[in-house]
């Protein structure tokens, strides 16, 4: 008995940290829960704007004054080195974190003021290692959305065509049904990131971000998510946030972060034309040849 009692305590406390654990966790859900009211947006007609915006991290400071605006239809760019706050404003646009100073406005209405899973589902995201299931490419493009719809199927392959996926699909064994392994281990990565982009295609949001979508890719991935952007160009409000500026070459404008400021902002052209600013010793660095 005596010996079975001590394997029955072994046991128990095995299992103690995991229900410590679960109950530290439902008190953060509890605490951090989002209250569901407020406006609920049903479409986006004018700009995004961040006035004098102001952001840390526990006792770390992160954002400083940050302003800026993202108009319907264009698409921005948002530059600087790692550190700078460029994912701390991706979150601040997506209603992931508040700002902590400033106001974060949506076509004049207050952060504050809207139902976040309205403004939400406006947002789509490309992200450097997008999440890939274990199941079909047909799936991992619409979201378990085509099961009875032929019209479904067709949009599916409109928005792999889009996304410069239909060659490498046509390779697979079984196209569209292909089952793609844990986390699209049979595809490259540049291949998940068309994938990616394909589901956005497909959920056709409002407002696309591409967060250092393309910083892992080799020259030919690259160009052809490139391609994959572009072709939203005019079409969709993007933000790109990016350190591979040849990402961002075609933007409206570009704000450009340094230790969580905007030093310099304007189009692609005229900051690499001052040929003193940081933006330009930026490209100089990447081998981005100075344009006339």
């Amino acid at each position: 008995r005596l010996f079975g009692l001590r394997a029955e305590w072994q046991k128990f406390s095995s299992y103690v940290g995991g229900i410590d654990v679960l109950r530290k966790t439902e008190k953060e859900l509890e605490q951090n829960k989002e209250e569901v009211s407020g406006k609920v947006l049903e479409k986006f007609d004018s700009a995004i704007e961040l006035k004098n915006v102001n952001f840390r991290y526990d006792s770390k400071p992160v954002l400083f004054d940050i302003s800026l605006k993202i108009p319907k239809n264009k698409s921005i760019g948002i530059v600087g080195e790692s550190g700078s706050g460029k994912t701390t404003i991706f979150d601040i646009l997506a209603g992931l974190v508040k700002a902590q100073g400033g106001e974060v406005l949506m076509d004049g209405v207050s952060y504050g003021a809207i139902d976040l899973r309205s403004l939400r589902n406006m947002l789509g995201y490309v992200t450097q290692e997008p999440v890939i299931f274990n199941d079909t490419i047909a799936n991992n493009i619409s979201f378990w959305a085509h099961e009875d719809s032929m019209g479904t199927r067709q949009s599916i392959e409109r928005c792999a065509r889009l996304a410069h996926c239909e060659e490498f699909i046509k390779n697979t064994e079984n196209g569209y049904e292909t089952i793609l392994g844990d986390k699209g281990v049979r595809l490259s990565v540049g291949q998940r990131q068309r994938v990616a982009i394909a589901r956005e295609h497909f959920k056709n949001p409002e407002i696309m971000i591409f967060d250092e979508a393309t910083s892992a890719l080799d020259s030919e991935s690259e160009r052809l998510i490139q391609e994959s952007i572009d072709s939203l160009t005019g079409n969709k409000t993007m933000v790109i946030v990016a350190h591979r500026l040849s990402t961002i070459k075609k933007c409206d404008y570009i704000y450009v972060l340094h230790q969580g400021r905007i030093v310099e902002h304007g189009s692609f052209h005229d900051l690499q034309a001052r040929r003193d600013s940081r933006f330009a010793r930026m490209c100089t660095a990447q081998n981005l040849a100075i344009e006339n």
